[in-house]
């Protein structure tokens, strides 16, 4: 699903980051909001990945 828990635990970071506190820096806020598109295709795979497991019933 997910190449590597590091890759997982970055993207729950920048998650958590992104939602729970209120950044007053436009730049920091920027860079959050680039480094998160960065991730929409992990997070594409890793929800594909998952629906065929769940409708299958086997492994990806």
């Amino acid at each position: 699903m997910i190449s590597s828990g590091e890759a997982w635990l970055e993207a729950r970071l920048l998650r958590n980051c992104m939602v729970h506190e209120y950044v007053r820096d436009a730049a920091v806020q920027a860079r959050a909001l680039q480094r998160g598109h960065e991730m929409v295709p992990l997070l594409l795979n890793a929800a594909q990945a998952t629906s065929t497991i769940v409708t299958s019933g086997h492994d990806a």
